[in-house]
């Protein structure tokens, strides 16, 4: 849904945000998804792990659940800046600022403590590479979606008006597959 999503909105090629002509499913961006998920289990046989269990389910669990912890706390940080730029619209200041505030820094302690015991929750040695590989590869995801949306802003304005806009993102002719 994301790649459908960010191809509707423009972000990547329009191919990817048109929905099949008798189903309405986004078959292009679900194929990509496919594609990609081929590209992982091959790249995980030619590194020769043995256990899928361990390295491709365990750890890609473990990677997924510290992304949500990521994207949890950062939500909690937009939560307090939006209402403290947002004019008062009737919230208690429990709402507006107590509560996001509680939750902002009580899961920044789980997301520090969680980066911390990154070794015991993928079960390898501390000096293991992977203790860094994943939460780095957040990083390095975060860090090229915050260029690609400079670039966006700087160079295609209206692209960048559009992301986030959902099912009322304007399309163009060639996003639309009727």
């Amino acid at each position: 849904r994301y790649l459908y999503a960010l191809g509707r909105e423009g972000v990547l090629p329009a191919v990817l945000g048109t929905a099949g002509r008798h189903t309405g499913a986004p078959a292009r961006a679900s194929l990509v998804h496919s594609l990609i998920a081929v590209v992982v289990l091959v790249g995980y046989l030619a590194a020769g792990f043995d256990d899928p269990l361990t390295h491709l389910l365990f750890w890609g669990t473990v990677a997924g659940g510290f992304g949500v912890l990521i994207l949890m706390t950062a939500t909690s940080v937009a939560v307090i800046v939006y209402f403290h730029r947002t004019p008062f619209t009737g919230e208690t200041a429990l709402h507006r600022r107590v509560a996001p505030t509680i939750s902002g820094v009580l899961l920044a302690v789980v997301l520090v403590a969680s980066l911390d015991q990154f070794p015991i929750l993928l079960d390898v040695d501390p000096g293991s590479p992977a203790r860094w590989v994943i939460p780095g590869g957040y990083l390095a995801a975060a860090l090229a979606g915050l260029a690609l949306a400079a670039w966006l802003h700087r160079t295609r304005p209206d692209v960048y008006a559009r992301v986030g806009s959902g099912a009322d993102a304007p399309t163009t002719a060639a996003s639309v597959n009727r």
